[in-house]
């Protein structure tokens, strides 16, 4: 299927079927590597318990919600710059205002019961949206109406929205994809062809603690060192360059036997991996691999690139 759909362009880097499925063979066969030595029944299986004690070792379970902020236009006139920054602080100001009147309502709301508050926010947020679109029509209309040619097509903007949140209420967005937060917060219990509600539909289940320096300073890491300094069922006020949030935090070791047994293949890769590779490397170091280095210098990134640019040249489609 993969030679079906792409032949062509691997042909036009002179890559053969052959050397395909070559590929893709060595690729299901350290898989299958993979789950001799730690899939169940494997030579250094991971136990039930092992799997439990990581997630209590190093994740984190939290929900939140957010009220983003405004950014400031970066005009280069200093008096549409002035008019920019007094309106961003304004929304901002508002944005805090709304925020605080939320972690008002949720002191004393437990983890669970932080749903009620969630449920809120959305609407919240579903109401505003609804004012500033009916705001952004009406603005339109007057303008159409006060329009004095045809070729006036000048229209009001319609409202930023951003002062509230994205559409992502539930919890606060990822700004990595890293592998250290592997597991993803997809239950397989939660069947999508059930009509009853996810339970976790509005939590967050992250790995912090094997993340490195790196990933602990980008955004998502601090509100995750937050978090993790944070006691359960106090929601808890967190601002950073993008947003105002409540934060509240819940206990992992509530959910930690469901959420193993529901992401057991994730966590596997994500226990493993790099014991598995450290075993692959050391395999490898005993080898005696001969290298084909005049082949290697034939396929520079260089003329990869160029025989893809002429491959899209001529296949515009593709």
């Amino acid at each position: 299927s993969t030679w079906d759909s792409q032949g062509e362009f691997y042909e036009s880097e002179g890559i053969s079927k052959e050397s395909v499925k070559l590929a893709l063979k060595g690729s299901k066969m350290r898989e299958e590597l993979f789950d001799h030595y730690y899939a169940e029944g494997g030579e250094e299986a991971v136990s039930d318990d092992e799997m439990v004690k990581y997630l209590d070792d190093n994740y984190l379970r939290y929900k939140s919600i957010s009220f983003a902020k405004t950014k400031a236009s970066t005009d280069s006139s200093s008096s549409a710059t002035d008019s920019s920054t007094d309106s961003a602080d304004a929304a901002n100001e508002e944005a805090k205002a709304k925020r605080d009147e939320f972690l008002e309502k949720a002191q004393g709301v437990s983890f669970d019961d932080f749903d009620s508050i969630i449920d809120e926010y959305n609407d919240y947020v579903a109401s505003k949206k609804a004012s500033d679109s009916s705001s952004a029509a009406d603005s339109n209309s007057s303008a159409s109406d006060s329009s004095t040619t045809s070729d006036d097509t000048s229209s009001v903007a319609e409202s930023d929205t951003s002062s509230t949140a994205s559409d992502d209420t539930s919890s606060v967005s990822d700004s990595t994809a890293d592998s250290s937060t592997a597991a993803s917060d997809t239950d397989s219990s939660a069947d999508s062809s059930s009509s009853a509600p996810d339970p976790y539909a509005n939590e967050k289940m992250m790995n912090y603690g094997t993340m490195d320096d790196s990933q602990k300073d980008t955004a998502n890491g601090k509100i995750l060192k937050e978090v993790s300094g944070m006691s359960t069922d106090v929601a808890t006020a967190y601002e950073d360059d993008n947003a105002y949030y409540i934060l509240i935090k819940g206990d992992v070791k509530d959910r930690d036997t469901e959420y193993a047994k529901d992401n057991h293949e994730d966590l596997l890769k994500e226990m493993k991996s790099d014991e598995f590779q450290k075993k692959l490397t050391s395999w490898v170091e005993k080898l005696d691999i001969k290298v084909n280095n005049k082949a290697i210098k034939r396929y520079t990134p260089k003329v990869v690139y160029d025989k893809q640019t002429e491959y899209y040249s001529k296949n515009n489609n593709s």
